[in-house]
């Protein structure tokens, strides 16, 4: 009596089942890389559009070489701190504006330079 034997033998199964579970764990990561880079990206945008009506809120007023103020903004931005500072440059009429917003505990930040007027301008 001549059997024919079909199916998968035991070492065939447990070869497919650990390329499965690495392809699960790669694709795995992959979705995990995606989902922090989104955040990110998506935070440091929020960074960057506080930072430019902070900017442009600060410039409009006058300022004062050694100059230093610091806040945070309001919800749903309240993870989001700023801090300017301004420096006088010797020979000139101006002030450079800098202004830092920073968020993650202050471990990310972003930051524009900007000359303003001063306030002691004769």
């Amino acid at each position: 009596m001549n059997r024919a034997v079909s199916g998968f033998t035991l070492m065939e199964v447990l070869v497919a089942l650990a390329v499965i579970g690495i392809g699960v764990i790669v694709v795995h990561e992959a979705f995990s890389v995606g989902l922090r880079t989104v955040d990110f990206v998506s935070k440091r945008t929020t960074g960057l559009m506080l930072l430019r009506e902070k900017v442009q809120e600060l410039s409009r007023e006058q300022r004062q070489a050694g100059e230093t103020i610091t806040g945070a903004f309001t919800d749903p931005f309240d993870e989001y701190k700023w801090e300017a500072t301004c420096e006088s440059v010797p020979d000139e009429e101006y002030l450079l504006l800098t202004v830092t917003v920073n968020w993650n505990n202050g471990q990310r930040s972003v930051s524009e330079v900007r000359w303003v007027g001063s306030s002691q301008r004769g």
